[in-house]
This record gives C-alpha cells, structure tokens and sequence, in this order.
C-alpha cells in the first residue's frame, strides 16, 4: 500500500486505487490527492496521496487538511436549514425583514430578496463588489465577522444583477448576505455557529477556516498555483469575510463523515422537511448549496470548489446512499480530480 494511504476496503482494492490516484498525480503534475467513497452507510475507500508541498518530503495522510472552497456553500445551506428549524428565520424571510436588525442598510433594490433566493444563486445579487474594494479584503488584517459586514455593505450598495427569482447566476456574495442574515437571526458569527452547529456535533475534529498549513500544524498541505502558495502570504486564500461561500477546510476524514448527513435525509442536524427544501432544484438546476439534476441514478447532487489553489468536488446519489469527495492541494487539479470521482463511482455502483 502506498505511503500515507488508509483503506477500509481489502489491500488489492486499495491498491487498486493508489494505482489510479499515483497516474492521475503523475499526468496532472498534482502535489497531493484525498479521496473517499461513501456506500451503504459505510466508508468504503478512504485514501490520501502525495506531499503536502511540491519538492517537499512530508507525506499528506487521511487527517491533512484540505480547501474545499465552494463546497463550504453546502454547509451554509445546512445552517440555514438549522436555524429554519430552531424557528429563528424562515426560507422566505427576506433580506428586508432580517439584515436590519443587524444595522444594515438594506435598499428597496435588495429587501424583497429571500433566504432561498440568496442560497440558490436567483437573487440578482452581484457576485462580487467592485475590483478594488475585494482586492482591498486580502490585505485589510480584519476578522471574518467584520470584513463580512463590510463586503455585504458594498454589494449591497451596487445595483442588483436582475431582479429577484426572474432567471440564476452564481453568486458568491448572495451566500455571504445569506450567512449574515444567519447571524443576525441566531446572534452569532458565521464561524461560530459552523463549529457549534455543524463540526461538533459531526466530530469534524479537523475542520477549520483558510489556508490549512496557515497555523504551523505538522503535515499540512500547502495549496499550489501551480507553484507552492505560502499558507502564510495574503493571497493564500479567499479574504476571511466570504466564509459562508468558500473558507472551510478539513480532512478527508471529516469529509467522509459530513457526506453522511446527505446520504441520510440530513440526520441528525436537519428535519426531512428541511433537507427537501435543500435539494429541490429552485431554477436552472440550483438547490440551496448544491447543482442538482436526476439520472438513471436518481437525484444527483454535486458541486466543485476552489480557491484557485486547492480544488475539491462532492458528487451524491443519496437514492444510491453513495457519496464520493476528492481533494487536491492544486487549483489546476480539475482533470485529475474528477476522473479519480468517476472512477469511484463507477467502483461502487459496480459493487
């Protein structure tokens, strides 16, 4: 078995896929990949590959921390859903009803906008404000909470894309104006309320924010550009403030157990009623954190994520209860990433 790979399943299968991942890192110059399957209410494969830095000698293992970028949208549309269920808000309040409360300045242009909306990217909010304001959030040295009533002060104050629920359009900011109506409805900061309500009662022992070497811990991965990116440098990662669109990071191990909960109906942290209301396609193939869309399968939620140094994606087929997550400590690692989820996939549908 390659050096820093863990299986649950037989040594030839695991080989098997060490085999696979050593040919994708070798085609795709890819430092490190993380990967595991998820089937039957089990992890069937569980694995991680590479050095932690290219050129370097520490080996990443099943703990090493990994960007997962976008795929932190997801999450955000589970605390949405817990909060929905503690009857702090509902998926139909508005940005009008509940950003005010906060002290935010909310115009006629953005009131009528729902928590749904802003999860599914039909809000009409722009992705991001202006170029030099966001390059400015790289360097400004303020926590999260505040650079995130900032960034929502300054999208807030451009005018809307379209108007609300009309048509859909990725938008970065309408999730972060989504986690900071979160905060205002439960008072508290978004990082908080992800730890307390999400990594602790999931035992994601591992899961954090930015850049996952930034902290010094032994054995974590640095993220490639495609030159190894100092964890430490402003640009290592998104500005702290986006959060709820893109800041999490965690092992494969954390991974692994979190795919669990959308396997399962959204046990034990969300109603079904919650969870339907989180993968029911709002527009153009847009759930609440998710892309979804039916195959011979059955429902299919995916989504990708990077900070253009990591890359990461999560493809379910709960009617299956099978989930598979890569990672790579590489923004160029798309190819590699997603042959090595197909390859898992046709492994356990296979089986």
């Amino acid at each position: 078995m390659h050096a820093g790979c863990a299986s649950v399943q037989e040594t030839g299968a695991a080989e098997s896929v060490n085999g696979k991942v050593t040919a994708l890192r070798e085609r795709y110059k890819v430092p490190a990949m993380a990967w595991a399957l998820v089937a039957d209410g089990a992890v069937v494969e569980i694995g991680a590959q590479g050095m932690t830095r290219a050129g370097g000698i520490d080996q990443v293992t099943v703990n090493s921390r990994f960007h997962i970028g976008s795929n932190t949208k997801a999450m955000t549309a589970l605390l949405a859903g817990i909060s929905v269920d503690k009857g702090e808000l509902k998926w139909d309040t508005t940005v009008g009803e509940m950003l005010p409360r906060g002290g935010y300045d909310v115009s006629e242009a953005y009131a009528a906008i729902t928590l749904r909306q802003l999860l599914s990217h039909t809000s009409g909010v722009p992705t991001l404000m202006d170029r030099e304001h966001w390059l400015a959030h790289f360097t400004s040295g303020a926590s999260g909470p505040v650079q995130r009533r900032r960034m929502v002060d300054e999208v807030l104050a451009l005018p809307p894309d379209f108007d609300p629920g009309s048509r859909s359009s990725y938008s970065n900011m309408g999730v972060v104006v989504a986690g900071a109506m979160l905060e205002v409805a439960a008072g508290s900061d978004w990082e908080d309320l992800i730890k307390s309500r999400l990594f602790e009662p999931l035992g994601l022992e591992r899961a954090g924010f930015g850049p996952p070497a930034a902290d010094g811990v032994a054995g974590g991965p640095w993220g490639h550009a495609p030159d190894p990116v100092d964890p430490t440098s402003a640009g290592a990662d998104n500005p702290p403030g986006l959060g709820p669109a893109g800041t999490v990071h965690a092992s494969i191990a954390d991974l692994a157990a979190y795919l669990r909960v959308w396997l399962d109906e959204g046990k034990p942290l969300v109603s079904r009623q919650s969870y339907d209301v989180i993968v029911t396609d709002v527009l153009d193939g847009f759930a609440l954190g998710w892309f979804v869309f039916r195959t011979g399968d059955g429902l299919v939620l995916t989504h990708d994520g990077s900070n253009t140094m990591f890359y990461s994606s999560i493809y379910l087929l709960p009617e299956k209860d099978i989930g598979v997550v890569v990672t790579a400590n590489s923004g160029g690692a798309e190819k590699a990433v997603h042959e090595l989820t197909q390859y898992l996939l046709e492994r356990a549908l296979r089986q």
